[in-house]
Protein backbone atom coordinates (compact mmCIF):
# COMPACT_ATOMS: atom_id res chain seq x y z
CA UNK A 1 0.00 0.00 0.00
CA UNK A 2 1.34 3.75 -1.29
CA UNK A 3 2.01 5.83 1.87
CA UNK A 4 -1.08 8.54 2.56
CA UNK A 5 -0.67 12.00 0.39
CA UNK A 6 0.97 14.75 2.35
CA UNK A 7 -0.70 17.93 1.62
CA UNK A 8 1.36 21.31 2.49
CA UNK A 9 0.53 24.74 2.21
CA UNK A 10 1.78 28.11 3.53
CA UNK A 11 0.37 29.88 6.65
CA UNK A 12 1.29 33.66 6.33
CA UNK A 13 2.46 36.15 8.96
CA UNK A 14 0.54 39.62 8.68
CA UNK A 15 0.82 43.35 9.50
CA UNK A 16 -1.95 45.79 11.06
CA UNK A 17 -1.34 48.79 8.93
CA UNK A 18 -4.08 50.81 10.97
CA UNK A 19 -5.89 49.54 14.08
CA UNK A 20 -8.68 51.14 16.34
CA UNK A 21 -10.37 49.82 19.45
CA UNK A 22 -13.99 51.18 19.33
CA UNK A 23 -15.29 49.90 23.08
CA UNK A 24 -15.56 46.88 25.06
CA UNK A 25 -18.12 44.30 24.40
CA UNK A 26 -20.26 42.61 27.02
CA UNK A 27 -18.17 38.99 26.29
CA UNK A 28 -15.05 40.55 27.89
CA UNK A 29 -13.62 41.03 24.06
CA UNK A 30 -13.20 44.06 22.27
CA UNK A 31 -14.69 45.08 19.33
CA UNK A 32 -11.97 46.84 17.04
CA UNK A 33 -10.84 48.02 13.36
CA UNK A 34 -7.81 47.16 11.75
CA UNK A 35 -6.33 47.04 7.79
CA UNK A 36 -4.35 44.11 7.97
CA UNK A 37 -1.82 43.15 4.80
CA UNK A 38 -0.74 39.20 4.91
CA UNK A 39 3.19 38.87 3.73
CA UNK A 40 4.48 36.55 1.87
CA UNK A 41 6.39 34.56 4.66
CA UNK A 42 5.02 32.42 6.99
CA UNK A 43 4.52 29.02 8.95
CA UNK A 44 4.76 25.67 6.68
CA UNK A 45 2.50 23.26 7.33
CA UNK A 46 2.21 19.67 6.35
CA UNK A 47 -0.60 17.02 7.22
CA UNK A 48 -1.13 13.53 6.13
CA UNK A 49 -4.27 11.04 7.17
CA UNK A 50 -3.15 7.92 9.12
CA UNK A 51 -4.44 5.34 11.16
CA UNK A 52 -3.89 6.30 14.64
CA UNK A 53 -7.26 8.28 16.01
CA UNK A 54 -7.07 12.07 16.76
CA UNK A 55 -4.90 14.57 15.78
CA UNK A 56 -0.50 14.82 16.56
CA UNK A 57 1.57 18.02 15.76
CA UNK A 58 5.29 18.27 15.92
CA UNK A 59 6.95 21.32 15.60
CA UNK A 60 10.42 22.35 14.40
CA UNK A 61 11.94 25.57 12.70
CA UNK A 62 13.68 28.19 13.45
CA UNK A 63 11.04 29.83 15.51
CA UNK A 64 9.82 26.99 17.58
CA UNK A 65 9.73 27.93 20.97
CA UNK A 66 8.87 26.34 24.42
CA UNK A 67 5.94 28.47 24.83
CA UNK A 68 3.80 27.22 21.37
CA UNK A 69 2.12 23.90 22.82
CA UNK A 70 2.09 21.02 20.45
CA UNK A 71 -1.49 19.73 22.31
CA UNK A 72 -5.32 21.03 22.26
CA UNK A 73 -4.13 24.56 23.42
CA UNK A 74 -2.59 24.90 19.85
CA UNK A 75 -5.27 26.24 17.21
CA UNK A 76 -3.67 23.78 14.68
CA UNK A 77 -4.87 20.74 16.55
CA UNK A 78 -8.47 22.63 17.56
CA UNK A 79 -8.42 23.41 13.97
CA UNK A 80 -8.36 19.91 12.50
CA UNK A 81 -10.69 18.28 15.57
CA UNK A 82 -13.06 20.43 14.72
CA UNK A 83 -12.89 19.19 11.08
CA UNK A 84 -13.24 15.86 12.15
CA UNK A 85 -15.81 16.32 14.56
CA UNK A 86 -17.91 17.50 11.54
CA UNK A 87 -16.78 14.97 9.05
CA UNK A 88 -17.82 12.38 12.06
CA UNK A 89 -21.35 13.96 12.72
CA UNK A 90 -21.95 14.24 9.03
CA UNK A 91 -21.00 10.53 8.36
CA UNK A 92 -21.68 8.30 11.88
CA UNK A 93 -18.88 6.82 11.12
CA UNK A 94 -14.81 7.93 12.49
CA UNK A 95 -12.53 9.86 10.05
CA UNK A 96 -8.76 8.89 9.88
CA UNK A 97 -6.60 10.16 12.36
CA UNK A 98 -4.10 13.46 11.13
CA UNK A 99 -0.66 13.90 11.43
CA UNK A 100 0.57 17.43 11.26
CA UNK A 101 4.08 19.14 11.15
CA UNK A 102 4.34 22.69 11.60
CA UNK A 103 7.76 24.58 10.58
CA UNK A 104 7.64 27.92 12.75
CA UNK A 105 9.08 31.04 10.71
CA UNK A 106 6.70 33.32 12.28
CA UNK A 107 8.10 34.02 16.11
CA UNK A 108 4.95 33.60 18.73
CA UNK A 109 3.73 36.64 21.00
CA UNK A 110 4.24 39.05 18.15
CA UNK A 111 1.62 40.46 16.64
CA UNK A 112 2.13 38.59 13.68
CA UNK A 113 -0.67 36.54 13.09
CA UNK A 114 1.36 32.66 13.27
CA UNK A 115 -1.29 30.87 15.57
CA UNK A 116 -4.19 32.67 13.31
CA UNK A 117 -2.69 31.90 10.03
CA UNK A 118 -1.59 28.25 11.28
CA UNK A 119 -5.50 27.46 12.15
CA UNK A 120 -6.70 28.97 8.87
CA UNK A 121 -4.53 26.65 6.77
CA UNK A 122 -4.68 23.32 9.16
CA UNK A 123 -8.60 23.81 8.74
CA UNK A 124 -8.31 23.71 4.68
CA UNK A 125 -5.38 21.02 4.95
CA UNK A 126 -7.65 18.87 7.25
CA UNK A 127 -10.49 19.10 4.89
CA UNK A 128 -8.30 17.96 2.21
CA UNK A 129 -6.36 15.25 3.70
CA UNK A 130 -10.02 13.56 4.97
CA UNK A 131 -11.63 14.25 1.76
CA UNK A 132 -14.37 16.55 3.07
CA UNK A 133 -15.83 20.37 2.72
CA UNK A 134 -17.14 21.78 5.84
CA UNK A 135 -18.81 24.45 3.60
CA UNK A 136 -17.66 28.56 3.12
CA UNK A 137 -20.06 29.14 6.02
CA UNK A 138 -19.22 26.81 8.50
CA UNK A 139 -15.13 27.45 8.55
CA UNK A 140 -16.02 31.13 8.62
CA UNK A 141 -18.04 31.06 12.01
CA UNK A 142 -15.04 27.55 13.41
CA UNK A 143 -12.27 30.24 12.49
CA UNK A 144 -14.24 33.05 14.11
CA UNK A 145 -14.49 31.11 17.46
CA UNK A 146 -11.17 30.07 17.70
CA UNK A 147 -9.25 33.48 17.13
CA UNK A 148 -9.76 36.98 16.17
CA UNK A 149 -7.35 37.03 13.04
CA UNK A 150 -8.19 33.55 11.27
CA UNK A 151 -11.32 34.47 9.29
CA UNK A 152 -8.80 37.29 7.65
CA UNK A 153 -6.36 34.55 6.45
CA UNK A 154 -9.29 32.82 5.02
CA UNK A 155 -10.85 35.29 3.07
CA UNK A 156 -7.83 37.27 2.09
CA UNK A 157 -7.96 37.95 -1.61
CA UNK A 158 -5.80 39.25 -4.17
CA UNK A 159 -4.91 42.48 -2.58
CA UNK A 160 -3.79 40.70 0.52
CA UNK A 161 -5.70 43.75 2.75
CA UNK A 162 -8.79 43.92 4.08
CA UNK A 163 -10.45 45.91 6.63
CA UNK A 164 -11.38 43.62 9.68
CA UNK A 165 -14.68 44.64 12.03
CA UNK A 166 -16.33 43.44 15.18
CA UNK A 167 -13.28 41.06 17.19
CA UNK A 168 -12.05 40.48 12.92
CA UNK A 169 -14.55 38.51 11.99
CA UNK A 170 -16.05 40.92 9.58
CA UNK A 171 -13.81 40.75 6.84
CA UNK A 172 -13.84 43.37 3.69
CA UNK A 173 -10.97 42.65 1.32
CA UNK A 174 -10.34 45.12 -0.77
CA UNK A 175 -9.76 44.81 -4.44
CA UNK A 176 -6.53 45.29 -6.76
CA UNK A 177 -3.34 43.86 -6.58
CA UNK A 178 -0.97 43.51 -3.35
CA UNK A 179 1.21 46.73 -2.76
CA UNK A 180 4.33 46.88 -3.92
CA UNK A 181 5.78 47.97 -0.17
CA UNK A 182 8.91 45.92 1.05
CA UNK A 183 8.16 45.63 5.03
CA UNK A 184 11.29 45.76 7.64
CA UNK A 185 10.53 43.46 10.37
CA UNK A 186 12.45 43.92 14.09
CA UNK A 187 10.88 41.44 16.75
CA UNK A 188 12.18 42.18 19.73
CA UNK A 189 12.68 39.46 22.16
CA UNK A 190 10.12 40.68 24.60
CA UNK A 191 7.00 39.25 24.23
CA UNK A 192 3.47 40.45 24.16
CA UNK A 193 0.90 38.17 26.07
CA UNK A 194 -2.07 40.13 23.96
CA UNK A 195 -4.73 39.22 27.44
CA UNK A 196 -1.96 41.75 29.08
CA UNK A 197 -1.84 44.47 26.48
CA UNK A 198 -5.70 44.44 26.61
CA UNK A 199 -5.61 44.71 30.09
CA UNK A 200 -3.29 47.35 30.13
CA UNK A 201 -5.90 49.67 27.71
CA UNK A 202 -7.99 51.30 30.53
CA UNK A 203 -5.38 52.85 31.97
CA UNK A 204 -3.39 53.97 29.26
CA UNK A 205 -3.37 57.41 26.65
CA UNK A 206 -5.05 56.59 23.68
CA UNK A 207 -3.81 57.76 20.48
CA UNK A 208 -5.85 59.72 17.88
CA UNK A 209 -5.70 56.70 14.92
CA UNK A 210 -8.77 58.93 12.44
CA UNK A 211 -10.21 57.17 9.85
CA UNK A 212 -9.27 53.64 8.25
CA UNK A 213 -7.55 53.79 4.70
CA UNK A 214 -9.71 52.65 2.06
CA UNK A 215 -9.25 50.75 -0.96
CA UNK A 216 -6.93 53.50 -2.25
CA UNK A 217 -4.04 52.25 0.03
CA UNK A 218 -2.95 50.07 -2.03
CA UNK A 219 -1.38 52.34 -4.63
CA UNK A 220 0.44 54.72 -2.05
CA UNK A 221 3.74 55.57 -1.91
CA UNK A 222 5.32 54.27 1.43
CA UNK A 223 6.12 58.05 2.05
CA UNK A 224 2.34 58.59 1.66
CA UNK A 225 1.59 55.52 3.73
CA UNK A 226 3.52 56.04 6.74
CA UNK A 227 1.43 59.17 8.06
CA UNK A 228 -1.90 56.48 7.57
CA UNK A 229 -0.50 53.90 10.00
CA UNK A 230 -1.42 53.92 13.40
CA UNK A 231 -2.00 51.68 16.38
CA UNK A 232 -4.64 52.41 18.87
CA UNK A 233 -2.67 49.51 21.55
CA UNK A 234 0.81 50.79 21.09
CA UNK A 235 0.20 53.18 23.79
CA UNK A 236 -0.99 49.52 26.62
CA UNK A 237 1.54 47.51 24.61
CA UNK A 238 4.55 49.86 25.95
CA UNK A 239 2.49 50.19 29.38
CA UNK A 240 2.16 46.65 29.55
CA UNK A 241 5.53 45.62 28.47
CA UNK A 242 8.61 48.12 29.15
CA UNK A 243 10.89 46.97 26.64
CA UNK A 244 9.20 48.05 24.22
CA UNK A 245 9.19 51.72 25.48
CA UNK A 246 12.77 51.49 25.11
CA UNK A 247 12.47 50.47 21.34
CA UNK A 248 9.88 53.42 20.91
CA UNK A 249 12.50 55.67 21.91
CA UNK A 250 15.23 54.27 20.03
CA UNK A 251 13.20 53.94 16.72
CA UNK A 252 12.52 58.10 17.67
CA UNK A 253 15.56 58.70 18.35
CA UNK A 254 17.28 57.30 15.52
CA UNK A 255 15.26 58.35 12.53
CA UNK A 256 13.07 55.43 12.53
CA UNK A 257 9.84 56.95 14.10
CA UNK A 258 7.65 55.96 11.13
CA UNK A 259 7.79 51.73 12.84
CA UNK A 260 4.75 50.78 13.92
CA UNK A 261 3.45 48.09 15.91
CA UNK A 262 2.02 45.10 14.45
CA UNK A 263 -0.98 44.39 16.36
CA UNK A 264 -0.73 43.98 20.03
CA UNK A 265 3.18 43.97 19.36
CA UNK A 266 5.73 42.71 19.54
CA UNK A 267 6.55 43.33 16.08
CA UNK A 268 7.43 46.90 14.87
CA UNK A 269 6.96 47.45 11.48
CA UNK A 270 8.41 49.86 8.32
CA UNK A 271 7.15 49.86 4.97
CA UNK A 272 9.92 50.95 2.61
CA UNK A 273 9.44 51.54 -1.67
CA UNK A 274 12.47 49.46 -2.61
CA UNK A 275 13.65 46.59 -0.90
CA UNK A 276 17.41 47.68 -0.37
CA UNK A 277 16.01 50.63 1.37
CA UNK A 278 14.39 48.21 3.51
CA UNK A 279 17.31 45.93 4.03
CA UNK A 280 19.96 49.06 4.78
CA UNK A 281 17.23 50.28 7.48
CA UNK A 282 16.76 46.79 9.15
CA UNK A 283 20.93 46.25 9.37
CA UNK A 284 21.11 49.49 10.83
CA UNK A 285 18.70 49.20 13.32
CA UNK A 286 19.97 45.57 14.04
CA UNK A 287 22.97 47.56 15.24
CA UNK A 288 21.74 50.02 17.16
CA UNK A 289 19.62 47.84 18.80
CA UNK A 290 22.20 45.34 19.63
CA UNK A 291 24.39 48.56 21.09
CA UNK A 292 21.71 49.89 23.24
CA UNK A 293 21.08 46.11 24.74
CA UNK A 294 18.13 45.39 23.09
CA UNK A 295 17.95 41.91 21.56
CA UNK A 296 15.80 40.32 18.61
CA UNK A 297 14.35 37.12 17.73
CA UNK A 298 13.71 38.20 14.22
CA UNK A 299 15.36 40.64 11.78
CA UNK A 300 14.03 40.52 8.08
CA UNK A 301 12.42 41.99 5.50
CA UNK A 302 9.17 40.78 3.47
CA UNK A 303 6.56 41.79 0.81
CA UNK A 304 3.04 41.25 0.20
CA UNK A 305 1.26 37.95 -0.08
CA UNK A 306 1.43 37.63 -3.83
CA UNK A 307 4.61 39.55 -4.57
CA UNK A 308 8.06 38.19 -4.85
CA UNK A 309 10.08 37.86 -2.41
CA UNK A 310 12.00 41.44 -1.15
Amino acid sequence: MSEPREFAAQAPAKINLWLAIRGRRDDGYHDLATVMMALGFGDELRVRAVDAPGVTLTLQGPAATADIPVDSRNLVVRAAESVRARLRDASGSEPAGLAFSLEKHVPSQAGLGGGSGDAAIALRLAEAALGGDGGDAWRRARLAELGADCVFFHDVGPSAVALCEGIGERVTVYPGSPPAWSVALLVPEARCPTPGVFGALARSARVAVGEPPGPDVLELSAADLRPQMATDLEPAALAAVPELARWRALLDDRGAGHFRLSGSGSTWFGVFDEPGEAIAEVARLERLAGEAGLGLRLARVASALGNPPA
